[in-house]
């Protein structure tokens, strides 16, 4: 189908430069993808420390392990909903209304967690208050301020990469600090302190964020497309499909790496633990620096390269995890090739969120990126990290392994690559003209 679209209203480009502390952001662009890599920072802490919350919470209160990690996959979920809805208010209003009302809510959602005894309490506090907090906060500070600051395709891609790599380096510092706050400050202590940790973190970054020439509810450039338009498309269709296979085992994995680590040995001990802890770091590490590699690649490589390495390293890393021995995971190898594994799996995981994004604005423009890279994530994302660690934890239930699911996830990995190949456009054709 042929689409059409109205005019974009001229504006005058002649306002006063934006400045913060003095400093002339135009010239200090390198402050946007910045304060997303802090913004990330704190939603990445938030979702790896879940893996060291499980043990504990299901020891005290005598929890099963899909009851514990229901709260993720509606974390997932509404973190998901809240980028879109956070999007749509920050394409009209600006960054830092959204950011202000993300501190809160995080603020909130901490006080409730430091003081639960029930899983309606988890799933409130850390499942909706504190993924809605992180999602509005993400909505206005990551993608959106790096895809309008940086227009140009050339730098786009490594700038969203960027702006997004802060998630992995919150699971690097927040797993060591957590496992021990757990050990001097008990896990409720541990995360009232976090809370307001993050608040400052995420003040600092309220205080940066603003759109080029502080304009919000900006004309349309000439040939973006609306949500609207853009959903009519088959491009739109096929990066939520392949977000959505990508991420389903991923999602898994972050979800249960701590535990999945601490049960594959008969005895685990001091240095078991200190392996399970590894593999939240490792993750977080792959999957931090495989955002801005991943945006990097799009651009140099294509879309379609970029997403076939993607899928290959998300299938080759639960295949690896799938087959590893129960003694790979204890003290004699130092768990090394289950570390492999889930290294690759955080490659795939976070290459694949960068491309998705990267994908959309080269697709449909920035005008509106904010609302449909934000429906993209909700669809794609939030369905995969709803279903993923639900399925993980139910046929973990049944099967007394994580096996199946591994298998499973790789398989929906495969299949990405696979669709990846048939259906992205090769390099320099990435953006669309009327019909597709």
């Amino acid at each position: 189908m042929t689409i059409t679209r109205a005019e974009p209203i001229p504006t005058s480009d002649d306002a006063t430069p934006p400045t913060w502390l003095g400093l002339d952001v135009r010239r200090h662009r390198w402050l946007f993808p910045a304060a997303g890599v802090l913004t990330t920072f704190v939603r990445g802490a938030a979702t790896f420390t879940f893996s060291l919350l499980i043990l504990p919470l299901e020891r005290e209160f005598g929890w099963t392990r899909a009851e514990t990690v229901t709260a993720f996959s509606v974390y997932a979920f509404v973190v998901a909903l809240g980028l879109f809805f956070g999007g749509v208010f920050v394409d009209r209003f600006g960054p830092r209304i959204p950011i202000v009302l993300g501190t809160l809510l995080v603020a909130v959602a901490h006080v409730l967690l430091s003081r639960m005894s029930s899983t309606l309490e988890l799933i409130l506090g850390f499942g909706v208050t504190l993924a809605l907090g992180v999602a509005l906060s993400s909505a206005a500070a990551t993608f959106v301020l790096a895809a309008r600051w940086y227009p140009m395709p050339t730098e786009r891609g490594l700038a969203i990469g960027v702006s997004v790599m802060g998630i992995g380096f919150g699971g690097l510092v927040a797993v060591p600090l957590w496992q021990y706050g757990f050990e001097h400050l008990g896990w409720r202590g541990t995360v009232l302190l976090t809370g307001g940790v993050y608040v400052l973190i995420l003040m600092f970054v309220g205080s940066v964020a603003r759109f080029p020439n502080q304009e919000v509810d900006q004309p349309p450039k000439a040939g973006d497309f609306n949500l609207q338009e853009a959903i009519l498309t088959r491009r739109f269709w096929t990066i939520v499909l392949m977000l959505f296979l990508t991420l389903i085992g991923g999602m898994m994995i972050i979800s249960q790496v701590f535990p999945m680590f601490s049960e594959a040995v008969e005895s685990p001990g001091a240095l078991t633990a200190t392996i399970a802890a590894t593999g939240i770091i490792v993750q977080a590490i792959c999957n931090s620096l495989a955002r801005p590699l991943g945006g990097w690649i799009s651009g140099v490589l294509g879309l379609r390269t970029a997403q076939v390495l993607c899928g290959t390293s998300m299938a080759t890393g639960l295949l690896i995890l799938a087959n590893a021995s129960p003694e790979s995971f204890g003290a004699a190898s130092f768990g090394l090739v289950p570390l492999i594994g889930i290294g690759l799996v955080g490659l795939g995981l976070g290459g694949s969120v960068s491309l998705a994004a990267v994908c959309t604005a080269a697709s449909f423009g920035t005008s509106y990126f904010a609302r449909t890279y934000g429906l993209v994530m909700l669809l794609g994302s939030g369905s995969a990290g709803f279903l993923g660690p639900w399925i993980g934890a139910l046929l973990r239930q049944r099967t007394g392994d994580y096996d199946v699911a591994l298998y499973l996830g790789a398989g929906l990995a495969l299949l990405c690559l696979v669709l990846g190949l048939l259906m992205l456009p090769a390099k320099g054709e990435e953006r669309l003209e009327g019909e597709w």
